[in-house]
């Protein structure tokens, strides 16, 4: 008898009425609602962007769309190599010497870029994007 007591007076928890919060956008400066981050996006349509992929890859073109998966398509687009990684300077101070044409003639090859038109990058494979600045 005395548990049921103990819970009679037992205090009631209040309910506190919540005010909506403003919105807001975070540290990353993400709009906080659709509307906001509609605008942001439109506000770089038709601006150079480079999207690196999750292999490395880095595509530079004009963004031109994104969906709601997060695939971005961009016009006049480039596939640029990926930047050099420390095991391939590794590799590359392994292999036997080269003459200064055939090294020449590998490092233009290395940084060329190669033109790809429309492309659309999958959101499941996008790692960054980068908005060319005003």
């Amino acid at each position: 008898m005395a548990s049921s007591k103990a819970a009679a007076t037992a205090p009631k928890p209040t309910q506190q009425s919540a005010a909506p919060l403003p919105p807001q956008t975070s540290a990353l400066d993400v709009p906080a609602t659709p509307a906001l981050a509609e605008e942001a996006l439109r506000a770089h349509l038709e601006r150079f962007m480079r999207v690196t992929l999750s292999d490395g890859r880095v595509v530079v073109g004009r963004f031109y769309c994104l969906d709601r998966e997060r695939n971005v398509v961009l016009t006049d687009a480039y596939a640029q190599p990926p930047p050099p990684t420390a095991a391939a300077a590794a590799a590359a101070k392994r292999a036997p010497a080269l003459t200064a044409a055939e090294a020449a003639a590998a490092e233009e090859a290395s940084l060329a870029s190669r033109f790809l038109g429309v492309v659309m990058v999958p959101g499941r494979h996008l790692v960054k994007a980068e908005v060319e600045a005003s």
